[in-house]
C-alpha cells in the first residue's frame, strides 16, 4: 500500500494531515486489538530503516482497512501519485 508521508516526508500539508489521520487509524486498530500477527517482515528498500510487514488485526488486513477508509492506496511499485492527483511525487 502507499499511505500518506508525515513530517519531512510529506509532499504537501494535504498528504501531511492524511498521513495523521492515518496513523491515529493504525494507532487506535492495534490498541483496541484482540490480536495481532505480522508476517513477511522485511527491509524496505529505501535503507531508512524502514521494517515492511503484513499486519492482521483481529483476523484483518491493516493494509486493506487503510485502503477502505480512504487514507491509503493499493500500490505495486513505480512511481507514487501525489496526495492531491496531480502527478508523480517520487
Amino acid at each position: 500500500m502507499d499511505a500518506p508521508r508525515v513530517g519531512r516526508e510529506a509532499g504537501c500539508t494535504h498528504e501531511e494531515t492524511l498521513g495523521n489521520a492515518a496513523f491515529r487509524f493504525s494507532e487506535h486498530a492495534i490498541r483496541s486489538a484482540r490480536s495481532l500477527e505480522f508476517a513477511d517482515m522485511r527491509w524496505g528498500a529505501s535503507g531508512a530503516g524502514k521494517v515492511i510487514a503484513l499486519v492482521m488485526i483481529d483476523g484483518q488486513n491493516l493494509a486493506k482497512l487503510l485502503i477502505e477508509a480512504g487514507l491509503a492506496r493499493p500500490y505495486e511499485g513505480g512511481r507514487r501519485f501525489d496526495w492531491r492527483g496531480r502527478g508523480a511525487a517520487q
